[in-house]
């Protein structure tokens, strides 16, 4: 009997590991309430500095669809990128991943209507009939315990959840945060602003239990300090934030790139004919 599962060219164990180490970051920074006084005192420039950003921090909360890009190294992992168009609300994304890992392909991904579907590529097509797209059901996975379809799950999901509104929050309670200058990014104009914090004093710091267990990971990873940079463009909009940091797996260095803030969003689930279901079991 022939197996028509989608063969995949690297593992989705693997890849579904790297989206995690990304969206853990995610989750790390989103720390939009955090307990009185767990900032830095400032004064001077410094506090001018906070102000700001933490006026794009409140301006960015409002936006519900985007785009963005992230480039850059990753603990474990090496190189790697990624584009995608996000509508929060609904919630639904399209990305598409690459990395020294994948060996010059792509790992395209799209979450619509609480579905997620990865795509086989044409090798898949070819063994399985033309259905090159594995389709997997977010809340039966997520109540799976462990397995690849249970953290493909949760790294959906939290990738769903852009928020650079949370990091420009964080940024705002960094210790010695001040203002780079003005530089153009996406052609316009914007105000770079930078500042380091501590990773293990964030984590006391955070009251969602969620984001308090990113943080955790982080700390697991022997991240102890991390630098950030971000940059604000018209109107308090975020528009790009990097962040730096040292592991146990290697170097962390991840740049994001938001546009297209608050434009429609469409996003399409593939063709039935071409998509397979998950199999139940986590294993698989």
């Amino acid at each position: 009997m022939s197996d028509s599962r989608i063969p995949r060219p690297v593992s989705l164990t693997w890849w579904v590991g790297v989206l995690c180490t990304g969206t853990v970051l995610a989750a790390a920074t989103g720390c939009t309430s955090s307990k009185e006084g767990a900032g830095e005192n400032k004064t001077g420039e410094a506090q001018d500095a906070a102000k700001a950003v933490a006026a794009a921090a409140a301006r960015g909360a409002t936006a519900s669809t985007m785009a963005f890009t992230m480039s850059g190294e990753m603990p474990g992992a090496g190189k790697m990128s990624m584009d995608a168009t996000v509508d929060v609300k609904a919630p639904a994304m399209e990305m598409t991943m690459r990395g020294a890992q994948l060996q010059g392909q792509s790992v395209v991904m799209r979450l619509v209507d609480g579905m997620l579907y990865l795509d086989g590529g044409k090798k898949a097509a070819a063994l399985s009939q033309g259905k090159r797209w594995l389709k997997l059901d977010l809340k039966q996975a997520v109540g799976q315990a462990g397995g690849a379809a249970a953290a493909a799950a949760e790294a959906a999901q939290q990738s769903s959840r852009p928020e650079p509104a949370t990091q420009a929050a964080l940024l705002s309670q960094a210790k010695g945060i001040k203002k780079v200058g003005v530089e153009t990014v996406g052609g316009v104009n914007a105000t770079r602003y930078a500042g380091t914090f501590d990773v293990g004093k964030m984590a006391g710091a955070l009251v969602d239990k969620r984001q308090k267990q990113a943080a955790q990971k982080l700390t697991a990873m022997g991240v102890s300090t991390m630098r950030m940079d971000l940059w604000v463009g018209p109107d308090d909009q975020v528009v790009k934030v990097r962040q730096q940091a040292k592991t146990d797996r290697g170097p962390l260095d991840s740049t994001i790139t938001i546009k297209n803030i608050g434009a429609p969003v469409h996003i399409q689930a593939p063709p039935a004919g071409q998509t397979q279901t998950f199999p139940a079991a986590p294993q698989s």
